[in-house]
């Protein structure tokens, strides 16, 4: 009986010893996590350029100038291009209308008006566009006419009609189908009928 509790005594001394050493070799390890967890969290770091969402775009309405063709611009045009050589005006001059929303005509050349009196038409210090009648000479030594357009822009004419009329070129030049040539002039010694006529004929 005496060896039964002594038995007893010993076993449940070499478990709570064991407890013991157990419970010390996990207390360093568990300081240490709970060192880890009080340590702040760094922000995170912000996303890549590729991974960020796109810049907003602008809308198409806001990129172009929004102005709109006259359905007068392209009745008098067909009326040029059916007139044939000689028989309809030799140049239309557009402007944009006062309140920027419209291309509108602005004038159409008379019979026997030519290439003087356009030059005369239009204005210092400000835009147009226009469609010229050039004569042109072909390779087999015809002579034809060629429809071309002349986009003016006076060097001295305020910045903003000039960034309007830029804008603006791509519309009337798409919706006037059969006009392949431009010519560009900004002060009145390039409008030489001559270099006209050459870029009609495609001649750089």
């Amino acid at each position: 009986m005496f060896l039964i509790e002594h038995q007893k005594i010993v076993t449940s001394w070499c478990e709570s010893a064991a407890f013991t050493v157990r419970r010390r070799r996990s207390e360093p390890r568990h300081r240490a996590l709970r060192a880890a967890r009080s340590v702040p969290r760094p922000a995170p770091l912000p996303p890549r350029l590729d991974q960020r969402s796109p810049l907003p775009t602008v809308p198409a309405a806001l990129q172009s100038s929004g102005v709109q063709l006259g359905p007068e611009c392209l009745a008098e045009f067909e009326k040029m291009k059916l007139g044939g050589k000689g028989g309809g005006p030799r140049f239309i001059i557009y402007k944009i209308s006062a309140d920027k929303k419209f291309i509108e005509v602005e004038y159409v050349a008379t019979a026997g008006e030519g290439f003087e009196e356009l030059k005369g038409k239009l204005p210092d210090d400000d835009c147009r566009y226009v469609i010229y009648d050039a004569l042109i000479t072909t390779k087999s030594g015809m002579e034809t006419s060629k429809l071309v357009f002349i986009a003016w822009s006076d060097d001295n004419a305020p910045v903003k009609p000039k960034m309007l009329y830029a804008s603006s070129k791509d519309a009337i030049k798409k919706a006037l189908s059969g006009v392949q040539e431009e010519f560009q002039a900004t002060e009145r010694g390039d409008l030489e009928e001559a270099e006209v006529n050459k870029k009609a004929a495609g001649s750089k």
